[in-house]
């Protein structure tokens, strides 16, 4: 029982290795290819229907000051005005 658990952790191991490196090797292979700009106009041709704000917000959670103001407006317990003020939607629906 134990030999088989041992090797169902070996197996788990090995795949959370590719977790990093699939997007690696994409990006590599992307890069090397020379694969760039027919990636970025495949990828700007089917996201054109998504809305502008959820581009922003990914703009803005992907830099880490965006994750800072967040944090930081949720930690200290900020108001609703106050999470306005820096651009953080009503989150009761209000």
């Amino acid at each position: 029982m134990t030999e088989q658990r041992k090797s169902a952790l070996a197996v788990a191991s090995l795949w959370a290795w590719f977790i990093p490196l699939l997007p690696l090797g994409l990006a590599i292979a992307i890069y090397f290819g020379e694969l760039q700009t027919p990636t970025f106009l495949f990828i700007n041709r089917y996201t054109q229907i998504l809305p502008d704000t959820l581009w922003a917000w990914l703009t803005f959670i992907g830099n880490g000051w965006g994750i800072f103001a967040l944090f930081s407006a949720f930690s200290t317990g900020a108001s609703i005005t106050e999470c306005r003020t820096i651009g953080i939607p009503d989150w009761r629906g209000n």
